[in-house]
């Protein structure tokens, strides 16, 4: 995944047009594209002036072009509802199993991971508190719940 891919999405595209809209109507400063592809090149400034490599200033663009653009979903929770959307988009996941060992009571998440859009351990953090969920709901139905992440087990 680079930069001008994602600006050529459609769905971003249109999220972003959704959010300029929704916001226009509550009387916000722009948060279209413009704001978009301002906020993608500031970021990528900083990344560049601070010596990341050139795939972090990518990622930092990135990040800043989408960082709005699920605004028209809801304000106060935008980011949390943009990762999650950007997460559907643009698949961090390559594949994933779901284990159950009725034997042992042990229901197992097996994900692999593309190291390239996101590290293991970011994934992890982002999801947590899904995890949680998942093992209390194993835990209600008399199961462990384990996480498997590209063939490293963090649960």
């Amino acid at each position: 995944m680079n930069f001008k891919e994602v600006k050529k999405n459609p769905l971003v595209l249109e999220f972003l047009r959704q959010t300029e809209i929704t916001l226009k109507v509550h009387n916000y400063t722009d948060h279209g594209l413009g704001h978009s592809n301002l906020v993608a090149a500031r970021a990528r400034t900083v990344a560049k002036e601070i010596h990341l490599s050139k795939r972090e200033q990518e990622m930092c663009a990135i990040a800043g072009f989408c960082h709005d653009f699920a605004n028209f979903l809801n304000r106060t929770y935008h980011n949390y509802l943009g990762a999650l959307i950007f997460q559907e988009i643009f698949k961090a996941v390559k594949d994933n199993k779901l284990g159950i060992n009725k034997r042992k009571k042990r229901i197992t998440l097996n994900l692999k991971i593309d190291t390239n859009f996101v590290p293991v351990m970011e994934y992890f953090e982002i999801f947590t508190e899904r995890m949680v969920y998942c093992r209390k709901a194993a835990k209600y139905l008399g199961y462990k719940f384990g996480l498997v992440i590209n063939n490293f087990k963090l649960l």
